[in-house]
């Protein structure tokens, strides 16, 4: 069955690659991230990532829908996943940063379109959902590392859902999978194209509505970093008496850079124990019944990322 993934995800590499190629030689200026304030960069980049997402999802949902396999929860999910992509989207196109608030309401607008009863339940689940969403965000903060660790999400996510015959979300993962690699070609180590806030929060969103629908613990280990560091900073903010919102230099991969670390050992780095919290959560949920395994996983990565 994973070798009914492997061609969509090869078709997605290639058409972000040629999207994004023709995007940063006609960027338009709206979507250009000028350099000033604690922004590393020294010439305006193109935000692309959300261009890289969508053209390579592209492809594999048209042709679920032309096969008749599209139900309406993976239609559901599409919708959701667009809507905050837009919400994205229109945060970068704007000349200042959209509020806080007006981000959060949007995109808690969009989660909500995943409502089901027990109503309760999923009022138990939108928080956690929403902290998972926009933590890769919150991690978009150094070239390479919220792009890759979704791919090492994803791929945790295909490898899941063929197994349990899910082929359909398996293929538009592995698509979205595939998209994330061509950027990263365009990204890292040194960026020419920034994911900005559309594909940071169409990632985010995809792992969200999983959590929302399915209902599995173990799917916020897919963010786990992320959610690690989303809590760290936060709380660091909180205790310097900044909002928790309010962004600066105190993420996991600025803290490992005063450590010694270079920009790009850095990444490596937390896609590395990325890598290893999602796949020990998932392990230990699956094989031994440790069912709420990812969230004391989580909150021990972000108890030690305080000590980073």
């Amino acid at each position: 069955m994973t070798m009914g993934v492997l061609p969509w995800t090869l078709v997605a590499f290639l058409l972000s690659l040629c999207s994004l190629t023709a995007f940063i030689r006609r960027c338009p200026r709206r979507l250009l991230d000028f350099p000033g304030g604690r922004k590393a960069h020294s010439r305006p980049i193109p935000l692309g990532g959300g261009l890289a997402a969508l053209s390579g999802m592209l492809p594999v949902s048209v042709a679920i829908v032309v096969e008749g396999r599209a139900g309406s929860g993976l239609l559901l999910q599409w919708g959701a996943t667009f809507s905050i992509f837009l919400v994205g989207i229109a945060d970068d196109l704007s000349a200042k940063s959209m509020p806080a608030r007006t981000k959060a309401v949007a995109t808690l607008l969009c989660l909500l379109l995943a409502i089901e009863s027990p109503f309760l339940e999923f009022l138990l689940v939108l928080i956690p959902a929403f902290l998972l969403l926009h933590s890769f965000n919150t991690s978009d903060n150094v070239d390479g590392l919220a792009a890759g660790l979704g791919v090492i999400s994803l791929t945790l996510l295909v490898l899941v859902d063929v197994g349990a015959g899910r082929l359909e979300l398996a293929r538009c993962e592995g698509a979205l999978g595939g998209a994330l690699c061509a950027f990263l070609f365009f990204n890292f180590p040194c960026a020419r194209v920034f994911l900005g806030d559309g594909g940071a929060l169409f990632i985010g969103g995809w792992f969200a509505w999983r959590l929302l629908t399915d209902r599995e613990p173990w799917l916020l280990a897919l963010g786990a970093v992320p959610l690690a560091d989303l809590l760290s900073v936060s709380w660091l903010r909180v205790r310097a008496g900044s909002r928790p919102w309010v962004g600066d230099l105190r993420h996991l991969s600025h803290r490992l850079v005063t450590r010694g670390l270079s920009p790009v050992a850095s990444v490596v780095v937390l896609w590395a124990v990325h890598a290893l919290l999602a796949t020990l959560s998932w392990g230990l949920c699956q094989h031994a019944g440790w069912s709420f395994t990812s969230v004391a996983v989580i909150l021990l990565a972000a108890a030690a990322s305080l000590r980073v």
